[in-house]
């Protein structure tokens, strides 16, 4: 189990360091909290930015076959915009946005897009997740684990009425906090453990 997770690793590094290196995006150097200038007082309860591995947002996408074209995506917690960027390059969303709560991410989100060789519109905020209401459209979420189950609930909490009444999806990848979710109102959920991911149908 460690080797192949150690395979995944690197092949899923390549991968990475590819399309970020080919992208021409400048900024992909992960970020430890202590490092975050946001002054949310839900610092406490954010994760360390790292790129997620690219092709587990393709794998998560395929995993219901989702028509893109149906949804407006949201990068909740996008960090640096590199997954952001990825979807708007690879896929048909009817609107493709991020937010994060650490302005200097979001800085760095608009010059990766500036510089890279993709075309937007993509839209990047400066939000909290845990004050973040959604419009009354169908969303597709992704989050790469950006924070903990308290941020998590606290999203979910404000949202649940609109992803329930839009069917909307929620992409959750290194699903660390899974159950928080499903402790909400669901129509099905796709479990990728090889990927440690899941797809929830709201």
């Amino acid at each position: 189990m460690k080797m192949r997770l150690k395979i995944r690793r690197f092949f899923n590094g390549l991968w990475n360091q590819h399309y970020i290196a080919s992208r021409h995006i400048r900024d992909a150097t992960p970020v430890r909290v202590q490092s975050f200038n946001t002054r949310s007082h839900n610092k406490i309860h954010a994760r360390a930015f790292e790129p997620v591995w690219l092709n587990d947002i393709d794998k998560l996408i395929a995993t219901d076959r989702t028509k893109t074209s149906d949804y407006h995506f949201l990068d909740v917690g996008c960090g640096k915009g590199i997954s952001t960027i990825y979807v708007k390059e690879r896929y048909f969303f009817k609107s493709v946005t991020g937010f994060d709560f650490e302005p200097d991410f979001i800085e760095a989100a608009e010059r990766n897009l500036k510089y890279s060789t993709v075309k937007g519109p993509i839209d990047f905020y400066i939000g909290d997740a845990g004050d973040w209401l959604l419009d009354d459209q169908r969303w597709f979420l992704f989050l790469y684990n950006p924070f903990s189950d308290h941020v998590l609930e606290q999203f979910l909490r404000n949202n649940i009425d609109v992803l329930r009444k839009t069917q909307s999806v929620l992409a959750y990848a290194n699903a660390q906090e899974l159950e928080t979710v499903l402790d909400f109102p669901h129509e099905m959920v796709y479990r990728l453990p090889h990927i440690r991911s899941a797809l929830i149908l709201f």
